[in-house]
């Protein structure tokens, strides 16, 4: 709600998230990991 996720600085990644995606898709999703045991043991 206050914007923090919109910067107005151009991008450091050189690979687009979509071809990310693509190069790691058989690694995504594998494992879960549950912020509420991570944060609140």
């Amino acid at each position: 709600m206050s914007n923090l996720l919109v910067s107005g600085s151009e991008p450091n990644g050189v690979v687009p998230l979509s071809q990310w995606l693509r190069d790691n898709a058989a690694s995504v999703g594998i494992k879960y990991a549950s912020e509420l045991s991570r944060h609140y043991r």
